[in-house]
């Protein structure tokens, strides 16, 4: 059951979240609905409309984009555990007053007010809370957005929010604020409303206008939320996400003094961290007052969890001082905290058998892979635009297929930033790889117009989503300025070769390519044809692959999955070997697949032999009684029962009276011949000697034995004989 509301198959809330930040999966399910819905405005080029700067017209932007910023605000709200219900209706209207140097009017709405604020910011390409009258495309609305907003160029939309709760992003052009205001202003306890203004990258002419964005953040007094008062943690208290880790740590409570306050931070095993006040200043108004610092030593890309644990003292309380201590736990988002092995026999009989795998809170589904190890023969080109086994994360101002270079025929693979405001695009192979002793990754390689802050990495994962780069390759295009031109980084194609790290080799793997920036500034794609990087004629050697061969999806509660004919898509095959692996889904989000389990069918197995490895392989021998239900594991192979629950006998040990004899019996639908065993009933005086009362009869599927009540029989038991031995 999910505890985040409003839960999965609602990831297009925009408001009214909650998340329990005590549960890992919890968390990870939030971030992997909620988050994620909104980072959809990198797919849509259409965001903002109607603008033009040679014809001063601020324009507008969609509704989704709307939506995506409001959902991302109230996500970081929940998760700081304030109240995420901020509105962003448009009929809001803008604080300030006729005092101020520019007032547009109580009329003008904060929606307006931060359109043509961002559109100010975008036009100057910097940010300013108090721009001059001379500012290009300066309007008063345009003033009182900057004035009363979160600003920012470089970025935009929900990727602008991040920039604002990370606070020292290199991607915007925006003011580092070492006082975290523009954090606090997103998690002020007292916010009901907020708008949104943005605008996207983009050329007129010769002239680059960046993204912007002004989120609206200040409330007028009768807006303003009447809450109790509380601390409030960033990172928060409980899990958190590693990939949205800070540099900077703050606390922050309403009317809390925290100018003489001290802050202390320990590792999971006690060791003191070091880190720097930056901002504990009471008397500036940016949201609750709080307490920052700056903490060296924590990463934004973990593999295991790591605890943090954090003491505020001496905050000041209505002159009464007081400590605050609260738990951080940076967890891998993208991977799973419970064990995904496969656990069961490795040698099954051809007829199946059954694996059991740690279940998983709040999963959504699980898929059961069984795959089979092929060649890997393939050389990618992208000739007739093929994407063959290829998954494509670029943008949608450009194809992955070009024809603009090419190293053979007439066509490449390309990588470039489809914005500005993009900080990296890829493409990957869609198959599992194994390399093999001497692996090596092949491409010709051809950087265009690609300056040296941006570097196209192969990069390399085993699991778990976290990916390690093999080989990068910087830009090095310079501008000219006597042709005011700038220079193409390779003036060809050029053949390069990657060794895969020892460490892979006989791994499971997934490979790709990915053009990032290591500042804000990079040739967009959409600027000209041959900005980015140019690959062709890609090829691994010594390398095997994943072939699949058949895939079975089983619901979020299951922990079971059976390796049979049905999921292995066909029979299967005597001697053959099968690789099988599951992934699971939570959040909407499939996770890596867990490790993999190497499995060969074996014909010789039937009977006992056949029924233990397919189903039980844990079990010990057939005379033993692994449950303790008194039921011998060899007879609830006979019977059909589970020999690892001792509460699955049912009416097998109940016996009752029929036509004078006393009969037990148990549902059955096997055939005992084939079992090989044979069952029959005994009964006794003393428990010592026991007697034959007749071999059991199958009637309207049921089993059942049954012994003359004349006799002197105190005592009653099935019994299992082998007819072959197991």
């Amino acid at each position: 059951m999910f505890a985040w509301q409003p839960g999965p198959g609602n990831a297009s809330a925009v408001s009214g979240f909650t998340v329990d930040t005590t549960s890992r999966n919890d968390v990870a399910s939030f971030y992997h609905s909620v988050y994620a819905e909104s980072e959809a405005y990198k797919t849509r080029s259409n965001d903002w409309y109607g603008g033009s700067y040679s014809g001063n017209n601020h324009g507008s932007t969609t509704q989704a984009l709307k939506d995506d910023v409001q959902r991302r605000v109230n996500f970081y709200r929940a998760m700081a555990g304030v109240p995420a219900n901020i509105d962003f209706s448009s009929t809001h209207t803008v604080a300030g007053s006729d005092a101020d140097t520019f007032y547009p009017g109580a009329a003008t709405t904060k929606q307006a007010a931060a359109q043509r604020a961002a559109f100010m910011m975008s036009a100057g390409n910097n940010t300013s809370h108090n721009p001059s009258s001379s500012w290009p495309k300066f309007t008063f609305a345009g003033w009182n957005g900057a004035q009363y907003s979160n600003l920012s160029v470089g970025l935009y939309g929900p990727g602008a929010m991040d920039a604002y709760m990370r606070e020292n992003d290199p991607d915007s052009l925006a003011t580092f604020d070492a006082s975290a205001g523009h954090r606090r202003w997103i998690l002020y306890t007292r916010a009901t409303t907020m708008a949104t203004g943005d605008t996207i990258d983009s050329v007129e002419g010769s002239v680059l206008r960046y993204a912007a964005n002004a989120l609206y953040i200040f409330q007028r007094q009768e807006e303003k939320l009447d809450v109790s008062q509380q601390f409030v943690p960033w990172p928060n208290q409980g899990y958190f996400p590693d990939k949205l880790v800070p540099t900077h740590w703050s606390l922050g409570r309403w009317g809390a003094d925290f100018s003489a306050a001290a802050v202390s931070v320990t590792d999971q095993d006690g060791n003191p961290m070091s880190l720097t006040i930056t901002d504990a200043d009471p008397n500036v108004f940016k949201g609750d007052n709080s307490i920052v610092w700056k903490l060296d030593g924590v990463s934004n890309s973990v593999a295991e969890d790591a605890e943090y644990h954090v003491t505020v003292s001496n905050i000041l309380i209505g002159g009464v001082a007081e400590a605050y201590s609260y738990k951080v736990t940076v967890f891998n988002v993208d991977g799973l905290g419970e064990d995904q092995s496969l656990a069961g026999t490795q040698i099954p009989p051809v007829s199946g058998a059954r694996y059991t795998f740690e279940s998983v809170d709040d999963a959504e589904e699980h898929e059961f892979q069984v795959t089979q190890i092929g060649a890997l023969s393939q050389t990618w080109n992208a000739e007739g635009g093929s994407t063959v086994n290829l998954w494509d994360g670029t943008g949608s101002e450009y194809t992955l297929t070009s024809n603009w270079l090419a190293a053979n025929g007439s066509r490449s693979y390309r990588l470039g930033f489809s914005r500005y405001s993009r900080n990296s695009e890829m493409f990957g192979f869609e198959r599992t790889m194994i390399p093999q002793s001497g692996a090596t990754l092949s491409f010709k390689l051809r950087r265009a117009y690609m300056m040296p802050t941006a570097v196209l990495s192969v990069e390399i994962s085993a699991g778990y989503a976290k990916w390690e780069s093999i080989a990068d390759y910087a830009g090095s295009s310079e501008y000219i300025e006597a042709t005011r031109q700038w220079t193409i980084t390779d003036g060809s194609f050029i053949q390069r070769s990657v060794a895969i790290p020892v460490e892979y080799i006989g791994e499971p793997v997934l490979i790709r390519f990915r053009i990032h920036k290591t500042e804000s500034f990079c040739f967009p794609a959409e600027t000209a044809n041959i900005n980015g990087a140019f690959l062709d004629n890609i090829s691994l050697s010594n390398s095997k692959q994943l072939v699949p061969q058949g895939t079975t999806s089983y619901s979020g509660d299951a922990s079971v999955v059976s390796f049979d004919s049905s999921s292995a898509g066909g029979s299967l095959q005597d001697g053959v070997q099968y690789i099988l692996r599951k992934r699971t889904r939570m959040g909407n989000y499939w996770y890596p697949y867990g490790p993999m389990l190497t499995v060969v069918p074996d014909g010789a197995l039937v009977g006992w032999e056949a029924w233990k490895e397919a189903d039980f392989s844990g079990i010990d021998s057939f005379s033993d009684d692994d449950d303790g239900d008194g039921l011998g594991n060899g007879l609830e192979f006979a019977l059909g029962l589970d020999p690892t629950n001792a509460f699955d006998t049912g009416t097998v040990l109940k016996p009752y009276v029929e036509d004078g004899y006393l009969v037990l019996e148990s549902p059955f639908s096997g055939n005992l011949a084939t079992m090989g065993v044979e069952l029959r009933g005994q009964y006794s005086q003393d428990l010592e000697l026991w007697a034959n009362s007749g071999v059991a009869e199958v009637v309207d599927g049921k089993i059942r034995i049954k012994v003359d009540l004349d006799l002197d029989a105190r005592f009653f038991r099935w019994k299992v004989d082998v007819l072959a031995t197991p």
